[in-house]
């Protein structure tokens, strides 16, 4: 939402608190601002949720027609998109596989290797996890206390667990 400034939508005291987000941390004016507020929070929260329970819903209605790739799997194993090839019946050679991850990678499409960050690129930062180094711990309490199930479902958490690594904005 920051790097792309999606701010229409919301009330104008969150728009205002975008706004001075995005100007201490994406262009980097000095400032200082927290990354979230609880509006966002919620927000966020409430969107991922919606896409985490509406792909298990898809899932049902299309079953073997639906495949479902976390970003972590991908970064891990990128040829898994292979997988998807698959399902929609193009060729998922493992030369075309190979070929289309080669040609899509972090470095070739930014010239940064993962891990080195641009917090105004779209392609920010490559890397699986890093939501964790800006929660403060009411952030992650927040968050929790609206998504918890699902990250601990998920594998993204264990119950309970203090956010690790968690700054203060």
């Amino acid at each position: 939402i920051l790097r792309v400034k999606m701010f229409d939508g919301f009330p104008p005291e969150t728009r205002e608190f975008l706004e001075r987000a995005r100007r201490a941390w994406i262009e980097k004016d000095g400032s200082e601002c927290p990354l979230f507020n609880e509006h966002m929070l919620r927000f966020e929260a409430g969107v991922w949720r919606s896409t985490v329970l509406g792909g298990r819903r898809a899932q049902e209605l299309f079953g073997e027609n639906y495949i479902a790739l976390r970003y972590e799997d991908l970064l891990r194993e990128p040829t898994k998109i292979g997988e998807v090839y698959d399902l929609l019946g193009v060729d998922a050679s493992d030369e075309v596989v190979a070929s289309c991850v080669a040609a899509n990678t972090f470095e070739k499409k930014t010239g940064r290797k993962p891990g080195q960050e641009k917090a105004d690129a779209l392609l920010r930062k490559a890397v699986a996890g890093d939501w964790r180094n800006h929660f403060t711990d009411a952030d992650h309490e927040l968050y929790r206390s609206l998504a918890g199930d699902l990250l601990d479902e998920l594998g993204y958490e264990s119950s309970g667990a203090a956010a690790s690594g968690s700054v203060v904005g």
